[in-house]
């Protein structure tokens, strides 16, 4: 019960600010909660990186209108690293797609 009360007073807090020599600024940045990894800013629970399987899904490529601008570009000459960031994902994404559309 003594631990308890302990953990949850402000001093113990204070304390831990001055040991880890952050302030609460740090902390409160660090006390924010996680964002969807695809992009839409949802916030996710902890351990999570998107919010459900269909954002997992969709971060995973190029929709296909995305696919298709990106094709077209590569055939006008942008260099697919630049494609990779553009369209944000890695650049062996835009390696496979090429691939399978006979381009590479």
């Amino acid at each position: 019960m003594r631990l308890i009360e302990h953990l949850s007073n402000r001093t113990y807090l204070k304390i831990v600010d001055q040991l880890l020599n952050v302030n609460s600024s740090t902390l409160s940045a660090l006390a924010t909660p996680q964002r969807c990894r695809c992009g839409c800013g949802q916030a996710v629970a902890t351990g999570h990186r998107f919010v459900n399987q269909a954002h997992y899904d969709q971060s995973k490529g190029p929709s296909v209108s995305d696919a298709d601008q990106l094709l077209a570009r590569f055939q006008q000459g942008v260099p697919i690293k630049q494609l990779a960031r553009e369209y944000r994902v890695a650049h062996t994404t835009v390696y496979r797609l090429l691939r399978k559309n006979g381009l590479r």
